[in-house]
């Protein structure tokens, strides 16, 4: 089989593959939408008010000690007209994801075989910078998928060389130009995203926290011992 070249398809992959690797992990949702669990309804019956949320949840990642993930992927491919989407696309989605009450919050740039590396380095410096001038509430990573990114009995086996990592997380290794390189940089790479600052942040409000309870609810996640 070869990798994925819709969004949708990716996001499928990543399920079973994060289901198969990560012994942490209980179980992957894909494009989950609060919306079609009528959070609304349960908002106004318990709390005479309605959630504005609207924001759908590519993977909702949920943790053996429950703790929860909202991932935001983008899909990136080389057209006619340049790389398709914008290399800003998903940092506004990712960011509201906090509103939701997870525990953390990780956008993901997938790019497909097609885009060259220089474009790729390019993108990321471009993403990495805005992320951490302005401290955003997400972990940004970024992948370049394998021609076999998925293996013929669709199974998961390792992060690398399937995906390869681009990059290194680390402030100052992001170059414009091109001359920075690929590299996996698999080693003490822990799954988890960025913590939610909104959860400790005292002025945020309790309808986070009620969005949360709401989430813990509808995925049968228990919220105490």
């Amino acid at each position: 089989m070869s990798y994925p070249k819709r969004e949708n398809d990716l996001q499928d992959y990543l399920q079973s593959a994060y289901e198969f690797r990560y012994d942490e992990i209980k179980e992957v949702h894909t494009r989950v939408n609060l919306g079609s669990h009528d959070i609304s309804g349960h908002m106004g019956e318990w709390f005479g008010r309605n959630a504005f949320v609207s924001s759908e949840i590519d993977l909702l990642v949920i943790y053996n000690d429950r703790n929860i993930e909202a991932i935001e992927t983008k899909y990136f491919d080389s057209k006619e007209s340049g790389i398709e989407p914008h290399f800003y696309d998903g940092i506004g989605q990712a960011t509201s994801l906090s509103y939701l009450g997870v525990d953390y919050i990780s956008l993901q740039h997938y790019f497909s075989p097609n885009v060259e590396e220089k474009f790729i380095v390019d993108y990321a410096g471009l993403v990495r910078k805005l992320t951490e001038y302005h401290n955003l509430p997400f972990r940004y990573e970024v992948f370049r998928l394998s021609e076999d990114c998925v293996s013929d009995r669709g199974e998961f086996v390792d992060i690398s060389p399937e995906i390869v990592r681009a990059l290194n997380k680390e402030k100052g290794e992001y170059k414009s130009g091109g001359t920075a390189s690929l590299r996996w940089s698999d080693e003490d790479w822990n799954r988890r995203g960025k913590p939610n600052p909104l959860l400790e942040n005292a002025t945020s409000g309790k309808d986070i926290e009620r969005v949360k309870d709401f989430i813990h609810h509808k995925f049968g996640v228990p919220t105490v011992d």
